[in-house]
């Protein structure tokens, strides 16, 4: 009972009982003024009887009329303000749909079919006008005609929509790829009485996706190509190194009994010679397993052999072995730990290549008698390694190249060097996963630094 009076539509219900009401009360009035008109001679005593209860009839009869007239003018006010409102929503959809880059359609629901409506966009798409759309099949459009059976047959027997990727001839013979979805609408008997449906043009997205694929597999192939040469660079200086190693080594031992037997002899002339025999043969090694490790690095042949390692003691021996280098410029060398560094896990031997490589680079580039750092502290998951040296600096522009494989700087070209030693840094660090970097003001130093994480305890 509670849900059919809710149902029931109590501004409409009154308003159609008010004006019966007001039809009867109507009806009876002006028969009851003709038949006092008629009786008494007068449209006067018609209107205003002697009698009492006549005028209090007349009277609530006037009331029901004004009544009826006030109800009748209200729904018609509403009446004109719903078709407003229904125009108004209308027009703002027809445009929405007119604006739309989607073609929309209704067609018949035979397998030819005829276009019943359409938007603008479905001109656009088909070339063809309105006026000539609505006098073609829209099987006419469709390149092979038993696609347009197929998707017809599946779509009714489809409970919603039905889509199908096409190929359509456009009006000017030029083939679009389309996306045709349809829906069929059905009567209260299950016919399909026509179909709805929206058109998408793909053909552009189709070719982009292609072109896309195509870059893709480019890219690829440039990629591969690119591997394949790193592989046999890489090869190439593991077999060059491998014999100019296998070259070098009775050099040095050669070079080494030299400066042995000049000296048992005093032969002052003789020691310089070998000595430097012995000092170009150990930088010609020292490059070569420079270029050796790089080529490794690179292609991530070389193994870490990490371990845990007391950070503290381990800088602390680095420092030891390190330090009579500095003494021939008078340089000093600080160690600084700020608070308690945790046990992390490293290749000791790589780590100490990188220190050892940016404490050289610290003595090569400051002057005599100047004072280099090497600083460790913990910092948000990682261990954070500096060397502050104060030399000459580096140009902020040079600084994004640091760490690039030949690379050197115009003021530093007159210390020997390949520019090797930051670029194999910073695959040893990246190889730990940290990360590497420098600051550095022109004239007042650079610090190199350098992080490793934290191995979770």
């Amino acid at each position: 009972m509670a849900s059919m009076l809710k149902k029931i539509k109590w501004p409409v219900l009154v308003k159609t009982t008010l004006a019966g009401i007001g039809l009867v009360a109507g009806y009876w009035l002006i028969t009851a003024l003709l038949q006092a008109f008629m009786h008494q001679g007068t449209f006067t005593q018609a209107l205003w009887p002697q009698d009492s209860v006549n005028l209090w009839q007349r009277l609530l009869a006037v009331i029901l009329l004004f009544a009826v007239h006030v109800s009748m003018h209200s729904a018609a006010y509403g009446y004109k303000r719903v078709q407003k409102e229904l125009r108004e929503s209308e027009q703002k959809y027809r445009s929405l749909v007119n604006h739309l880059k989607l073609g929309i359609f209704r067609s018949t629901s035979d397998l030819k079919g005829k276009f019943l409506e359409m938007n603008p966009a479905i001109e656009n798409i088909s070339g063809y006008s309105q006026a000539e759309l609505l006098t073609m099949n829209v099987s006419d459009l469709y390149i092979d005609p038993d696609e347009r059976k197929q998707f017809i047959e599946t779509a009714v027997k489809s409970q919603g929509n039905a889509s199908q990727v096409i190929n359509c001839k456009k009006k000017d013979g030029v083939i679009r790829k389309l996306v045709p979805t349809i829906t069929p609408v059905k009567n209260s008997r299950g016919e399909v009485i026509y179909f709805d449906g929206i058109v998408e043009d793909i053909t552009e997205s189709e070719l982009m996706k292609q072109r896309i694929l195509d870059l893709y597999q480019t890219e690829k192939k440039q990629n591969e190509e690119l591997e394949e040469e790193a592989r046999l660079r890489g090869l190439f200086i593991d077999i060059l190194a491998h014999e100019l190693r296998n070259s070098l080594t009775p050099i040095l031992v050669c070079s080494n009994m030299a400066v042995e037997l000049a000296k048992s002899q005093e032969n002052l002339k003789m020691q310089q010679l070998a000595s430097r025999i012995e000092a170009g043969t150990l930088s010609l090694s020292t490059r070569l397993e420079q270029l050796l490790d790089l080529a490794k690095l690179s292609r991530g042949s070389i193994t870490l052999k990490k371990e845990p390692v007391e950070t503290r003691e381990f800088l602390e021996e680095v420092i030891s072995r390190f330090k009579p280098s500095l003494d021939q410029k008078k340089q000093e060398l600080n160690l600084e730990i700020f608070g308690v560094l945790p046990k992390t896990e490293f290749d000791s031997s790589r780590i100490e290549q990188v220190l050892i490589n940016l404490l050289s680079n610290a003595g090569k580039y400051s002057p005599p008698q100047t004072r280099i750092t090497l600083s460790c502290r913990k910092d948000e998951g990682v261990i954070l390694f500096e060397v502050q040296d104060e030399g000459i600096g580096i140009d902020t522009k040079e600084q994004a190249h640091q760490f690039q494989p030949y690379h050197r700087c115009e003021h530093t070209r007159e210390v020997p060097g390949l520019g090797l030693g930051l670029a194999i840094c910073k695959q040893i660090v990246e190889s730990h996963g940290g990360k590497i970097g420098v600051k550095s003001n022109p004239g007042k130093g650079s610090t190199f630094y350098f992080t490793l994480p934290v191995k979770a305890q």
